[in-house]
């Protein structure tokens, strides 16, 4: 809300049709009850994605929504967003870490991800020379890896492997 009061007012929920998806998509719903913001309408989209995006765009605008929590993968936000931009939208759409992917932003196109707020407890990558451990994060796989993609679920999951590494070597030194 503070980040774009005008695109809070009325919240809108995209979310793919896989049952735990539809668990985070109801978590979402509640939230924006709890908030007290306006719920625009709750959209499902098959999760293989759709031939035309337009419709589910159209959707979107004409609910109100001046934002939307996206429930799903990256490539079908991108194919999503493009088409809202398309039809003049110019809200913010609202997604978890798994959306910070290369695959977001090609889909989408630069120009229609910007203004795409992506929540994430982890530092991006464009920014891992300020970061240390997010440098050598990418260092070790780049140096160990042939073709490795950097992408912010395997930060997520060095990172796991990480404190079961620390915990397991904290217990072989008892």
């Amino acid at each position: 809300q503070a980040l774009e009061p005008k695109n809070a007012e009325s919240m809108a929920v995209v979310w793919g049709d896989l049952p735990s998806m539809e668990t985070i998509k109801n978590q979402t719903v509640d939230i924006i009850a709890d908030l007290d913001i306006n719920a625009a309408g709750v959209f499902k989209y098959p999760i293989t994605g759709l031939p035309d995006w337009t419709p589910l765009a159209q959707q979107v605008k004409n609910s109100g929504a001046g934002s939307f929590h996206y429930v799903g993968e990256p490539t079908n936000l991108g194919n999503l967003v493009k088409s809202l931009r398309e039809q003049g939208w110019d809200g913010n759409p609202i997604a978890e870490t798994n959306i910070y992917d290369p695959g977001y932003v090609e889909a989408a196109g630069a120009e229609n991800a910007t203004g795409t707020i992506i929540r994430s407890v982890f530092h991006p990558f464009e920014e891992a020379d300020q970061w240390p451990a997010t440098k050598q994060y990418m260092d070790i796989v780049n140096d160990n890896v042939d073709g490795a993609k950097i992408a912010i679920l395997g930060m997520q999951s060095f990172s796991a492997w990480l404190l079961f590494a620390t915990a397991a070597n904290d217990c072989a030194a008892d």
